[in-house]
């Protein structure tokens, strides 16, 4: 374990990689593109481009601090509810319902924010016996089960989960364990992406993900380990052997994540969540291995929860 103070430059130091990475990644697909002008490069400089708009938006929320960080992550969960709720059910669901399934998003990031922990475990569930009956009282037949399922889930997926990252922030340390889950959580689905486009060979879950191989997520975990390894230690109290084991974690947990959500879509019939995100789809197709890794590295941070920043 790394007990040695943790300092505020090495949050800067990540940024700056960040923006190394963004700088080369653009490098490389204009290289490419004009070096193969008869290959087709263009969802790459999407996407690419996309992740220009991405990264500033979340170093200036969380330099601001907690309270802009928790704002920007409820607007994210009210965009990938709204995406979901496209996409999953299929009929314009009642005025209350909508009102009630939205309101979920301000009471958890609340709680979420103010540590409330018992509350927002109990939350869920409880939330859900409250929207079961508006459901009731507004549906007739067989649609009430299906539709409290749908929204209950939606509301699980795209407001619970996510706002763990708000609880994660407001953490001893916490602008830094934001950083470490973001960057290697997102880390780990270039680099599946990558690996299984050079070596992908076995598909892992065809069914449900076509074009995801098991090359791919042997090589994005290995990658994901290795850069949880450096980060580790910079970023959080977590040595970097732990660090290691700790990103094999997310790097499983975001294939899980990315699984759960392609079989969502496959489901409904549809390619992508959405279309806010240029090259990426929708927002629920960026986010989707966070409904994982967030909870699983905000528990898992329980031994570390109150070492300080100096």
């Amino acid at each position: 374990m790394n007990t040695a103070p943790l300092s505020n430059s090495n949050i800067w130091l990540a940024y700056g990689g960040a923006l190394i990475v963004l700088v080369v990644g653009t490098s490389v697909t204009y290289f490419l593109a004009s070096t193969y002008p008869d290959r087709d490069y263009s969802n790459l400089r999407l996407r690419v481009r996309t992740w220009w708009m991405i990264v500033p938006a979340l170093v200036v929320a969380l330099s601001i601090g907690p309270p802009a960080t928790v704002l920007l992550f409820a607007a994210a969960s009210a965009v990938t509810l709204h995406e979901y709720l496209t996409f999953a059910t299929h009929r314009n669901q009642p005025a209350p319902v909508l009102v009630v399934t939205y309101a979920a998003i301000p009471l958890l990031y609340a709680l979420a924010y103010y540590r409330n922990e018992s509350s927002l475990v109990t939350f869920v569930p409880a939330y859900c016996l409250l929207l079961a009956s508006v459901i009731f009282s507004t549906h007739r037949g067989v649609h009430f089960r299906r539709e409290i399922c749908t929204l209950s889930l939606g509301i699980f997926l795209t407001v619970f989960s996510l706002s763990y990252i708000a609880r994660l922030v407001t953490l001893a340390n916490g602008v830094g364990l934001v950083v470490f889950l973001l960057m290697t959580t997102q880390l780990n689905d270039v680099s599946q992406y990558v690996w299984g486009k050079l070596f992908g060979r076995t598909p892992l879950a065809p069914t449900l993900s076509p074009n995801k191989t098991r090359e791919g997520m042997l090589g994005g975990m290995l990658t994901t380990a290795a850069l949880a390894s450096l980060l580790g230690p910079l970023l959080t109290p977590m040595d970097s052997l732990i660090s290691a084991v700790v990103g094999v974690v997310i790097a499983l947990a975001g294939v899980a994540g990315d699984l759960t959500v392609s079989g969502l879509k496959r489901i409904a019939g549809v390619k992508d969540a959405g279309n806010l995100l240029p090259g990426h789809g929708g927002l629920f197709d960026r986010v989707d291995s966070l409904i994982y890794t967030a909870p699983l590295l905000f528990y898992g941070m329980l031994p570390w929860r109150e070492m300080q920043y100096p």
